[in-house]
């Protein structure tokens, strides 16, 4: 039976495994797993624990996975070594692979191309990522931007995009309301062949996924949503967006600094580098104007009304100390929807990155909501 488990918890199964009968310590745990990082003892004791549950331990029995006191840890199972003729080594989900992204084309109801790709291998899952934040080929070539769609790969289908304005799709576009976007994920599961599918949305991406949800009830069989909200900040606020009017200038600006500032205020806790990897994409990905508008867009949107009629079991990911988009609209989405359960990451992050404390923990949790759809 195929057991997810987030990467980390992988290469820690991996250490022990080649390190059979030794003992190894958790200062060599820390350097292999963790490339020798400051990290808590609770992260390290969840890790253990979930790679003894993996393999059918726990941490009374010890009978696979075994605590040597003061010493470290130590694989007691037997291991049988078969040649296979590869080289030594393993590559870990976090790793790029050599695979070439091949990007598609589909029509939208408008005549729009929409640019699409599939990467990954299992159950069908779609990624719709923020408007105005996507670029296929870009964040196919940074680490921090791929990293959660070569985890999802290693368990799923993933079928990812541009939205019509941005990235490799058509960046001329009439619409920017938010059911044409819902209607352009229509269009593209058809382009694939894909009936029903599970849909996992992350901030702004939320809009045309709860509305094809709720349109399409059929269609979607199980959804997380990441760092979503019930209501844009023009509703939820009286005074002036400031991230709006650096938004707009980091856009019309030459330099990074202003949109690695905008980034700042939405990941506080970094990592840098992948700060200002997003703040590089996020400037190249769609004309000032589209950017403006679709800022406008989603600023006035509201999910209220349409609630009620998203069906299919929903998992919402929220920061607690999220800056721009409060806790608070995270559970609005889900006590306002039939079948959903709300996950809290303690983080100020708006959505989890790689190198951030919480992002083990996050890839577990969806992953494991996931794999749920095929129990």
């Amino acid at each position: 039976v195929s057991v997810p488990v987030e990467p980390k918890v992988f290469d820690l199964l991996i250490l022990l495994i080649e390190n059979a009968g030794g003992v190894v310590s958790k200062d060599a745990l820390v350097a292999a797993i963790w490339d020798g990082r400051a990290v808590s003892d609770s992260a390290v004791t969840a890790r253990i624990a979930a790679a003894r549950k993996a393999v059918g331990d726990n941490g009374k029995t010890q009978f696979i996975i075994r605590t040597v006191a003061r010493r470290g840890l130590e694989w007691v199972a037997e291991v049988e070594t078969v040649d296979t003729g590869d080289k030594p080594g393993h590559q870990t989900p976090h790793a790029k692979s050599k695979e070439t992204l091949k990007i598609r084309y589909a029509r939208n109801g408008r005549g729009r191309a929409i640019a699409y790709a599939l990467t990954g291998s299992g159950p069908r899952l779609v990624l719709a990522r923020p408007p105005m934040m996507t670029d296929l080929e870009e964040l196919w070539q940074h680490n921090a931007s791929r990293a959660l769609l070569d985890a999802l790969g290693q368990h799923h289908e993933v079928l990812s995009f541009d939205h019509v304005g941005c990235g490799q799709s058509d960046r001329e576009t009439d619409s920017f309301d938010l059911w044409d976007y819902a209607e352009d994920l229509n269009c593209l599961m058809d382009a694939v062949g894909w009936r029903e599918a599970m849909v996992m949305s992350i901030s702004g991406g939320a809009h045309p996924a709860l509305r094809l949800a709720a349109r399409y009830p059929e269609r979607v069989s199980r959804m997380v949503i990441v760092g979503g909200y019930e209501k844009g900040r023009a509703l939820r606020r009286a005074e002036p967006d400031p991230i709006r009017g650096l938004f707009e200038e980091a856009h019309n600006s030459t330099q990074t600094g202003l949109a690695e500032a905008m980034m700042l205020a939405y990941w506080p806790e970094g990592p840098i580098e992948a700060l200002r990897e997003k703040a590089r994409i996020v400037k190249s990905v769609a004309s000032p104007e589209n950017a403006v508008r679709m800022r406008d867009t989603i600023n006035s949107v509201s999910n209220a009304d349409i609630l009620g009629r998203v069906l299919c079991p929903t998992l919402v990911v929220h920061a607690r100390h999220d800056g721009v988009h409060p806790l608070s609209q995270a559970q609005a989405l889900a006590s306002g929807m039939p079948d959903a359960e709300l996950v809290v990451l303690d983080t100020a992050n708006h959505w989890p990155l790689p190198g951030n404390a919480v992002w083990d923990g996050y890839l577990s949790t969806v992953l494991e909501f996931l794999q749920r759809q095929s129990q």
